[in-house]
């Protein structure tokens, strides 16, 4: 009788065409509505300030994880851009 063996893999187990920089971008379009409306709704001058701080310390604190524990920047597939926003 033939043994049955079963491996486990790191993963992500299923792959998928989407990348993660696609996927950031399609969540980034999707956030576009919500801020213009803040914007909109609370004026360009309580608005856009924090927007700004927070998008620009988001990338430059991933940049510097990056550097710190000598990882690849990842600053291009958009996720900080996205925790920014």
């Amino acid at each position: 009788m033939e043994e049955l063996r079963f491996f486990q893999t790191p993963a992500p187990h299923l792959k998928s065409p989407v990348s993660v920089p696609k996927i950031m971008f399609m969540v980034v379009v999707a956030l576009i509505p919500a801020t213009v409306w803040g914007i909109g709704f609370f004026g360009p001058k309580l608005t856009l300030p924090p927007l700004i701080i927070c998008i620009l310390s988001c990338l430059f604190f991933e940049w510097l994880d990056c550097k710190i524990f000598k990882k690849p920047v990842t600053i291009k597939d958009g996720s900080a851009l996205v925790t920014g926003l």
